[in-house]
């Protein structure tokens, strides 16, 4: 018997709410240039919709990013002072960019809980080719900024962590990237490249171990900027959603017979042909010994990939 089996909780985990999918960046790895779905920004009355929903249910984590950059959004710091005043739990990630001074020590002082900036190289020339539409020297600033108001605030919060995506990184680049951040940050992370050809999620190389139940869609829920119901964060071009939050409610969503079919081909094996979860390899991190896909460097924190 596999103890690692996922086990259906009464309410998710955790909630990705996406406040927009628009995004300043056109990374060459990103997934975004496959995207087909509509651009837009969650409207207040949703955002807050969901926010009390999760509040009332006891869903302690909001993830308020997904296939866009977050502060993007023009209300993204009432939004998240919201979130912050009913207590949830708030992991955020970004490319940094947009980060000012003021936002980076408003974001400490409302107790943002975890915070990820995709970096890719602490080599200039080489963060260009990557990070197409980026400023190096922008990105490092904000991260700067964001531990020097931490340091003066005297405070724990926000968890920081640098992540790189592994786009051809050679052993000695990833132990400078991590020797140059490690004493700096909490975490540090390699993130496998994904999603080749159009196929959300799939690996390269995932793990030569059976294929699995993914425990995603028995734990966690993504809500799109339009308020339509995705399963999770390999989940990019959902065609016909699970539901509509703007309508329905996040557990009855939850409890859905589209939820419940996905959770079924998951414990059977047998996928619809059209579905994500038939090429996606994230599956086989809740199977290897690390419970980790890629690398994680300081730890302390559960794994928010």
């Amino acid at each position: 018997m596999n103890d690692n089996l996922p086990e259906l909780l009464n309410t998710p985990k955790r909630i990705t709410v996406e406040l927009t999918n628009h995004c300043n960046l056109s990374c060459e790895m990103c997934p975004r240039h496959y995207m087909q779905y509509p651009k837009g920004f969650m409207t207040k009355r949703l955002f807050h919709k969901l926010v009390d929903e999760m509040s009332d249910s006891g869903i302690p984590v909001m993830v308020p990013f997904f296939r866009g950059e977050s502060l993007l959004h023009p209300e993204f710091l009432d939004y998240i002072t919201y979130a912050k005043k009913k207590d949830l739990t708030i992991q955020l990630a970004t490319n940094g960019v947009l980060l000012t001074e003021t936002t980076a020590r408003k974001l400490i002082e409302l107790g943002l809980d975890f915070i990820s900036f995709s970096v890719d190289s602490i080599d200039e020339e080489h963060y260009r080719t990557i990070r197409k539409g980026s400023d190096f020297n922008e990105l490092y600033r904000a991260i700067k900024s964001m531990l020097r108001e931490k340091d003066r605030l005297n405070s724990s919060l926000p968890v920081i962590q640098v992540s790189a995506v592994d786009t051809g990184l050679t052993k000695n680049t990833v132990e400078d990237f991590v020797s140059h951040w490690n004493g700096k940050v909490q975490r540090v992370r390699i993130y496998p490249q994904h999603t080749k050809d159009g196929e959300y999620g799939s690996l390269e190389n995932t793990p030569s171990i059976p294929r699995q139940p993914c425990h995603k869609p028995f734990t966690e829920m993504v809500i799109y900027w339009d308020g339509k119901a995705a399963l999770c964060n390999h989940d990019w071009d959902r065609r016909e959603p699970l539901s509509d939050a703007a309508v329905h409610g996040l557990l009855d969503i939850w409890q859905s017979d589209a939820y419940k079919q996905i959770r079924k081909q998951h414990l059977t094996g047998e996928f619809d042909v059209t579905d994500v979860c038939r090429t996606c390899g994230h599956w086989a991190q809740y199977y290897v010994q690390d419970k980790v896909i890629g690398e994680l460097y300081n730890g302390g924190l559960e794994d928010i990939s």
